[in-house]
């Protein structure tokens, strides 16, 4: 009797691993959703000149599935036949970065109205190693690259945002991508479809730019030079340096992205002042080289005054009617001539008084004077 009794448990237990090997199929899905920045068309640029880039990606596929059937009691490994795929394209200079989001780490399915989930695998494994009745009820994603290098591992669904590839320059020729998923479960896992949603999204790189600031003329008294600017940007401008070169005699006017003449105060290109406002191409290499022109203090200085004396004409037309007026004050320096003549006779005469000196024999006339003087005085006393 307990023999009959252990036959029929064990011959019980064998029609209920078979009916859970051919009842049991699960419909795994992995759908990606793309995202990427708006294309902007390029058309011509130059340095200089602030050109979007472009960044395209196409989707050929959008999903990948696992079909599981006749689940043996110790678990199945199976991987999906058909893979997600799209293409990336860009024009930036700098390429693009591949990222990768998924809205939850599990796959998850709602059997009859009950919720149930396949957890993520622990770590990245190759399918031998997924093949283990240690992972049953678990999955991974297979995507072609991952970190930038070719990939043949089984990855766990990413908490937040994970790298898939970077690259480092324009591809007009798009590059391809797939991902596909692998699952392993045995019966405890009700047959039903289980789902997860995986973001996928390209970004342009930043793009490097080189600023350097030049003077050509070779004068020593150049001095304060801006130091070279170096960096990256996702924006299609930055600020050149506020700096500002001195140059004895002459004074800074701009800077110059073309040709400069050899005294320096000509430029045969663009202009731009210090602190302004300079574009960037993410299309091509921004190495810049920008050189000073000058403004030379000497000449501005003196035709500025002969273009203001024009309003100071009548004042000069004052002294020159002042001369006017001297020469006729000259008149009376043309009589004063004159009245020299007669100091230059004077001395003519007193040369004869000299000679006079013969009047030694003036006694006789001092007594004739006294004489004289009496008579006059009669007349007085009259």
């Amino acid at each position: 009797m307990k023999q009959t009794t252990q036959k029929y448990y064990i011959k019980k237990g064998n029609i209920l691993r078979h009916s859970a090997q051919v009842s049991l199929m699960l419909l795994c899905l992995l759908t990606l959703a793309f995202i990427a920045p708006i294309s902007v068309d390029r058309g011509e640029a130059t340095i200089g000149t602030a050109t979007e880039s472009t960044l395209t990606l196409s989707t050929e596929s959008a999903a990948a599935s696992v079909s599981l059937e006749g689940i043996s009691a110790e678990g199945t490994f199976a991987a999906s036949e058909e893979n997600a795929r799209f293409l990336v394209s860009t024009t930036n200079y700098t390429g693009y970065t591949l990222l990768i989001q998924s809205s939850t780490p599990n796959l998850v399915g709602d059997i009859d109205g009950v919720p149930y989930a396949l957890l993520p695998i622990p770590f990245i494994m190759s399918s031998e190693s997924f093949d283990d009745l240690s992972y049953n009820n678990m999955w991974g994603y297979l995507p072609s690259k991952y970190h930038s290098m070719e990939n043949g591992n089984y990855i766990p669904a990413p908490m937040g945002s994970d790298v898939l590839d970077v690259t480092n320059s324009a591809n007009d020729a798009a590059n391809a991508y797939t991902i596909g998923m692998g699952i392993r479960a045995d019966y405890r896992s009700p047959a039903g479809t289980y789902t997860n949603t995986f973001v996928v999204t390209a970004v342009a790189n930043p793009v490097n730019y080189a600023v350097s600031y030049v003077d050509t003329t070779n004068d020593e008294t150049v001095a304060e030079l801006p130091e070279a600017q170096y960096g990256n940007t996702s924006a299609t401008s930055i600020i050149l340096s506020s700096a500002t070169p001195v140059r004895l005699g002459y004074t800074f006017n701009a800077w110059c992205l073309g040709a400069v003449s050899d005294d320096g105060t000509a430029c045969d290109g663009t202009t731009y002042a210090s602190g302004a406002v300079f574009g960037i191409d993410q299309t091509i290499l921004n190495d810049v080289t920008l050189y000073a022109i000058w403004n030379g203090n000497g000449a501005p200085a003196e035709e500025e005054p002969a273009e203001d004396n024009p309003s100071e004409e009548p004042a000069t037309e004052v002294p020159t009617e002042e001369p006017t007026d001297t020469p006729a004050n000259n008149d009376t320096p043309a009589e004063n001539p004159d009245t020299l003549d007669t100091p230059s006779e004077e001395p003519t005469e007193e040369p004869e008084t000299p000679a006079s000196p013969a009047a030694p024999a003036s006694p006789d006339t001092p007594s004739e004077e006294p004489e004289e003087s009496e008579e006059s005085e009669e007349p007085s006393n009259d």
